[in-house]
């Protein structure tokens, strides 16, 4: 056998060990997944102690009719504040549950808004055999476990206790209180301010139902996360804490001032969840998705440097190069729940690189050799993390690297000496 078809088969073996170590780079994804849910569950287990994730939504009343709807259920309508502004002010503590830190939070909110006689016109103009004796002012929360004092409303500089129950046959909880209590006489606005100190887990979402929404956000909390549907108008975060705000019409929620149903949350909420800085899970699973791109190119330079140099390595040899190429993640996926992703990054790939190229320099005999690939290797570990920074241009420069690495692959191959030279004919003259 030529040494060029000894060659090609020793290529045809180490492209087989990549795709076969496809595998356990795909278990490392289900790792990942899988510790990831786990700590959703040490989550909801906290959660359950304490309160779970809130969202609060701007007080509304519930005015029942005497009219039946076809299931027997007596037909009701919703009638949204005019406008509701919301103060709100976080303190957020961490809480350690086995290796996961959990945020939790107090909040004070204070709620300053008005009824209108306009829309309660509308309301009638609209609904028919309204009970007034029932009906009553309310307040959407999802855990009310997470009251931490009675909550008050004032109205007419009177305050009264707003008590828990549950509307929609049990479906939702509120806080709430009968509007004959507030003495409204329908001809002038029902101006309110509301004070609740609330407690949850992770996030606190508001639901802007008013036709007016103004919401003001502070919190010790230095690496926030908003979420939903609406942009801050103006925010700003430093190294101790930050401070956002929202200003929603119901021109941009869609949300009616008088309807029959409340408004599908899920579009309209929006908030903030607190962190302790990026999620390292997902910044693990976006590294794992480089799996194949660090076995190839590894075992690319060492083929070539077996072809250039003419050095030779076993099989088994480069198998226990991509075993330790796999183990890189493992160890990131475990350092990063300790010690947080970015720690996790320098020490995972110092040790990889450093086991590699100790072990190059035993299986080739060369420091020269095992120095180029220690560099090669810093180089691609380095450049994955900054790729990992990134956000909308990570694709592109991802894309540019991979380019100039083949560019530089293609160059170096040049040099490869082919040992199968054609045999000269023979000089018949």
């Amino acid at each position: 056998m030529t040494n060029s078809s000894k060659q090609l088969i020793k290529g045809v073996v180490v492209l087989a060990m990549i795709l076969f170590l496809l595998i356990p780079a795909i278990l490392v994804t289900s790792i990942v997944r899988e510790r990831k849910d786990r700590k959703v569950d040490v989550i909801n287990a906290v959660a359950k102690n304490w309160a779970t994730a809130q969202t609060v939504s701007a007080p509304y009343i519930v005015m029942p009719t005497n009219n039946v709807k076809l299931n027997q259920d007596k037909e009701q309508f919703y009638l949204q504040a005019a406008d509701n502004t919301i103060d709100t002010k976080i303190d957020m503590k961490n809480v350690n549950r086995t290796i996961f830190v959990i945020p939790t939070y107090n909040s004070v909110q204070k709620m300053e808004g008005s009824f209108t006689p306009a829309d309660y016109d509308k309301l009638l103009a609209t609904a028919t055999q309204i009970n007034l004796d029932k009906a009553s002012l309310c307040i959407n929360i999802t855990d009310v476990k997470g009251i931490a004092e009675s909550p008050t409303i004032t109205v007419n500089n009177k305050s009264y206790p707003l008590i828990s129950t549950v509307i929609n046959n049990g479906n939702q909880q509120v806080l709430s209180i009968a509007l004959a209590l507030l003495a409204w006489d329908k001809l002038t606005p029902l101006n309110y301010t509301i004070n609740l100190k609330l407690r949850g887990t992770e996030s606190l979402q508001y639901l802007p139902t008013a036709a007016f929404n103004k919401i003001s956000i502070s919190s010790n909390c230095k690496d926030p996360s908003f979420t939903g549907n609406f942009i801050t108008e103006d925010k700003t975060i430093t190294d101790t804490n930050f401070v956002a705000n929202w200003t929603i019409s119901n021109i941009q929620t869609s949300v009616a001032t008088v309807a029959t149903a409340l408004p599908n949350i899920e579009n309209i909420k929006f908030g903030v969840t607190l962190t302790n800085g990026v999620d390292s899970y997902v910044k693990t699973e976006r590294t794992s998705k480089y799996a194949i791109l660090f076995i190839a190119l590894t075992f690319a330079l060492f083929y070539l440097i077996e072809l250039v140099k003419g050095t030779a390595l076993h099989p088994i040899q480069y198998m226990l190069i991509g075993v330790a190429l796999i183990v890189f993640y493992t160890l990131l996926l475990s350092i990063s729940e300790i010690l947080g992703f970015n720690f996790a990054y320098l020490i995972a790939s110092a040790a990889t690189i450093t086991l590699i190229t100790m072990y190059a320099k035993q299986a080739m005999q060369s420091i020269k050799n095992a120095l180029a690939v220690g560099g090669v290797l810093t180089i691609l570990y380095g450049y994955i993390f900054w790729i990992l920074q990134l956000e909308d241009v990570a694709l592109l420069m991802g894309s540019i690297g991979l380019f100039i690495i083949i560019a530089i692959a293609m160059k170096f191959s040049n040099k490869i000496n082919h040992q199968a030279t054609p045999t000269a004919l023979p000089n018949n003259n």
